[in-house]
């Protein structure tokens, strides 16, 4: 005796409501000023970090469940990994997050930016060239975006790692194009109600084309200390 398909259509879409419904919720994963997670729509949030070659403060806007924008100001006694000189860089935030794989958040983080460095030391294209001597510095960085993926280790502890290669356009001493590739680690601890404790470095290469002398490259790196709010 054969049964009708309409009712093993109904009889299957009673069966897919009730696993539905009965299905454990998938729970949200909780937003984080550094790693992969926007924060939540219309929410505000704050850091300011110590550390070397540059101090630095931020914040934060959630747009949306998926996105959020902001802007970093970075006050800095040297450029890759050489002291010397003062800059400013100034730099909009934006942050898209693309997947969700297991534990982990996937997001692209781009950082376009204006760079001004004041005296600085050993820049490697005039090396290069022969002219190792204090240079003035004013670049634009293009805000390619980088890879970040981030994951709560614990309830009150995020990892986030990334891979960032932006570009950056040199206009002063000479027009010159500098491609970093560059290592991420960053981690998130919750102090108290609002309050996190932030860790972060940097490490990698810069590598210069054409310009200020022959294509070259220099090593690069950056650590961070501070707090943050949200």
């Amino acid at each position: 005796m054969s049964t009708n398909p309409a009712i093993r259509l109904g009889f299957l879409a009673v069966a897919l409501l009730a696993s539905a419904a009965l299905a454990p919720p998938v729970q949200a994963v909780e937003s984080a000023l550094w790693g992969a997670t926007p924060l939540d729509q219309g929410q505000w949030g704050v850091w300011g970090a110590l550390g070397a070659p540059d101090v630095e403060g931020g914040a934060r806007f959630g747009l949306s469940s998926v996105a959020d924008v902001g802007a970093r100001l970075r006050l800095s006694g040297g450029t890759g990994a050489t002291m010397g000189g003062f800059g400013v860089t100034m730099s909009g935030l934006a942050r898209l997050r693309l997947a969700r794989l297991g534990d982990w958040e996937v997001a692209l983080v781009a950082e376009p930016g204006l760079n001004v460095h004041g005296s600085a030391q050993h820049w490697a294209p005039l090396v290069k060239a022969k002219a190792d001597k204090a240079t003035n510095l004013v670049a634009f960085d293009l805000g390619l975006p980088a890879v970040t993926a981030s994951t709560w280790l614990t309830p009150s502890l995020l990892l986030a790692v990334g891979v960032a290669a932006p570009l950056r356009v040199y206009v002063l001493p000479e027009a010159t194009l500098e491609v970093p590739i560059v290592l991420q680690v960053a981690t998130e601890a919750k102090v108290s109600g609002h309050w996190s404790a932030l860790a972060g470095g940097e490490f990698g290469g810069n590598f210069y084309g054409p310009g200020a002398g022959s294509a070259t490259a220099d090593w690069s790196w950056r650590l961070r200390l501070g707090l943050g709010w949200r």
